[in-house]
């Protein structure tokens, strides 16, 4: 699905070879195409730049072996050959690559870590949005949460997840009345009404840590706070 005369715009490249390119999302593109939209994503912009990647996902994924949603930016991992993305779909099925994000939410937490272990399903045919299954249904989904800062009546978290269910940071801490600021689809009607500029859902993908598809040697890539995130943080200081 290349982009035929349109020159894509700068994606950062973290890393790159002949296997695999860990990128940057940035906030506001998509993954990959949908019935909406099927050449402003990710997976478009990265084939027209580094040429034709493998589709075992289908030819709107290409070389796409996870993915982020369309306003969380960060670290991405797109495979580059057939056997690659085999083998990191593997790694991800297995639940050994590592992933680390930071979230910037409402509420003062009185603990410092605490995890979430709750099954997740969608809340309604042909919605968007997914909740804490019923009794019996949903898929099992597990995310670690720690405190890295707090900010009177915000706090900034980290957050591991071990399965990677849709939604699932964001639906674990909505079903504990915590809402991530920015985040239109999960609002805490409790939540405080901030008095300064949110510029996006204040999700990011910090890190990944996975299995080099080639090599079997351990990489891990680290993106930090991009400029919006960074300057939330500074009012966060400062307020």
């Amino acid at each position: 699905m290349r982009l035929c005369g349109v020159e894509p715009p700068p994606l950062e490249v973290l890393h790159e070879d002949a296997d695999l390119i860990v990128l940057v999302k940035p906030s506001g593109l998509l993954t990959h195409a949908t019935h909406a939209n099927e050449t402003d994503t990710l997976a478009s912009y990265a084939e027209s730049r580094f040429g034709p990647l493998p589709i075992g996902k289908g030819p709107e994924r290409p070389g796409i072996v996870h993915r982020l949603d369309r306003e969380t930016s960060g670290v991405m991992l797109v495979a580059r050959t057939d056997a690659a993305m085999l083998n990191l779909e593997a790694q991800f099925k297995a639940r050994t690559v590592s992933k680390t994000y930071r979230a910037f939410v409402t509420g003062t937490l009185d603990t410092d870590e605490f995890e979430i272990d709750s099954p997740i399903e969608g809340e309604a045919p042909g919605s968007d949005r997914q909740r804490i299954a019923r009794a019996g249904f949903g898929k099992q989904s597990q995310t670690s949460f720690r405190v890295l800062e707090r900010y009177g009546a915000y706090t900034l978290l980290e957050c591991k997840p071990v399965t990677g269910r849709r939604h699932q940071i964001r639906v674990h801490l909505f079903s504990n009345k915590i809402q991530i600021l920015g985040d239109g689809l999960y609002r805490v009607r409790e939540a405080p009404k901030p008095d300064f500029r949110i510029p996006r859902m204040a999700l990011h993908a910090a890190r990944i840590q996975f299995e080099h598809p080639r090599t079997g040697v351990t990489q891990e890539q680290y993106c930090p706070d991009p400029p919006d995130l960074a300057q939330l943080r500074e009012q966060l200081d400062h307020g």
